[in-house]
C-alpha cells in the first residue's frame, strides 16, 4: 500500500457581505469540490487546482486533524471540513503507523 505525502486541494474564495474569506477544498478534482454547500446570500469563486504537503497530523477535539501550509498560512483540516473522508483514506497509512507508535509507546 502506498503511503502518501501530499493532496489534491480546490483553492477557492467565498464572498461574504463582510468580505472575501478564502477556502482551501480538500477534493480529488474540481467537481467533487464545486459540489461545497456554500452559505446563503454567498457566491464561491473556484481558483487553482493544486497539490500540497502533509505537514502534519493530530489527534484533535474532532477526531484527526490534518495541517498543511498554504501561502503562508496553516490550515487545519479535521472531520467538520468539506473534504475529510478524502483526507483520511489518503493519509490512512500516516494514521496506522502512528496508531502503532503510540501503542507500542503503552505497551
Amino acid at each position: 500500500m502506498t503511503t502518501h505525502n501530499q493532496a489534491s486541494f480546490c483553492t477557492a474564495t467565498l464572498n461574504t457581505a463582510k468580505g472575501p474569506v478564502d477556502w482551501l477544498l480538500p477534493a480529488r478534482s474540481i467537481a467533487v469540490a464545486q459540489t461545497v454547500t456554500v452559505p446563503d446570500y454567498c457566491t464561491l469563486e473556484f481558483h487553482d487546482f493544486i497539490w500540497l504537503e502533509l505537514e502534519g497530523f493530530y489527534d484533535g477535539d474532532y477526531g484527526y486533524t490534518f495541517v498543511f501550509n498554504y501561502k503562508g498560512h496553516e490550515w487545519h483540516l479535521d472531520q467538520n471540513h468539506f473534504g475529510f473522508s478524502y483526507l483520511y483514506e489518503r493519509y490512512i497509512n500516516h494514521i496506522n503507523q502512528h496508531e502503532r507508535e503510540r501503542n507500542e509507546n503503552y505497551s
